[in-house]
């Protein structure tokens, strides 16, 4: 065993993050900082939180260099955060940078008063001459740089109606789809939908017809993992096809998880 790397976690103190409630379920955004330490490199491979109700959203901010969000919109928790014994299991780790001050932007959607404690776990790793190479990690273009990333879709779909939405992909990098997660309703009340997503530039699509939820995607807990990864180029856009079919109005959160590729010229 090496001395240069140590398994560690990074936590926000839940005694100092109780999300207000609102009326309607969603509360006012809370804004809280993590201090990494100084000593080390921390590679991100796991994210974990424990909650009084998991129905709240969150953006993480800082990294490396610029690429400060790692998402393009608020995730709700459900898709972006397991458990200690089920967490959400990062494909290709987050590598940050010693020092960094991670922002966590967080809103409360169960309309009750929510303590929480989020956990970062991965390694330290001691050696501070160099960036921890990526050629270790599973990422098709090992020898680029690259991150975990989730893009986000919240589209509300009328009852027993269909809804379009687009997610396009930043100009900055290419992205390799890893997991698929999604919910319904946003977290409060469970409701059922089809779906069904395209590359808009390539005309291809990713199922020969709209797939029920329950076959399409789960959560970060148990998410529908992707053997065969789908990539996006820069600039591109993924089209999605919503139709509802609990007979209700309905809010969906599609959220898309795996990997900014940095090639080279981006």
């Amino acid at each position: 065993m090496s001395d240069r790397r140590a398994m560690f976690q990074y936590s926000i103190d839940p005694a100092a993050l109780t999300l207000a409630a609102a009326a309607g379920g969603t509360g006012t955004k809370q804004t809280t900082t993590l201090q990494l330490q100084g000593d080390s490199w921390f590679v991100c491979q796991k994210l974990i939180c424990n909650a009084t109700s998991m129905a709240f959203d969150a953006r993480i901010y800082g990294g490396s260099g610029s690429d400060a969000a790692w998402s393009n919109a608020a995730v709700n928790a459900a898709s972006l955060f397991g458990t200690a014994q089920r967490p959400l299991l990062m494909h290709d780790p987050f590598i940050i940078d010693p020092g960094t001050a991670l922002t966590f932007e967080l809103e409360d959607r169960s309309g009750a008063a929510n303590t929480v404690e989020i956990v970062l776990e991965g390694y330290k790793d001691f050696d501070l001459s160099k960036r921890p190479t990526d050629v270790q990690y599973r990422a098709p273009y090992p020898m680029y740089r690259h991150q975990f990333f989730q893009y986000v879709d919240s589209t509300s779909v009328n009852a027993s109606n269909s809804s379009p939405a687009q997610i396009r992909i930043q100009s900055g990098s290419m992205f390799v789809v890893r997991q698929i997660m999604a919910l319904s309703n946003v977290g409060l009340v469970a409701g059922t939908f089809q779906v069904r997503i395209s590359d808009s530039g390539s005309g291809r699509q990713y199922s020969a017809n709209l797939v029920n939820d329950a076959n399409f995607a789960g959560t970060a807990q148990y998410p529908r993992v992707l053997h065969e990864p789908i990539s996006f180029e820069p600039n591109s856009v993924v089209s999605v096809e919503y139709t509802d079919t609990s007979a209700a109005t309905n809010p969906i959160q599609l959220v898309l998880t795996g990997t900014k590729i940095f090639r080279p010229g981006m």
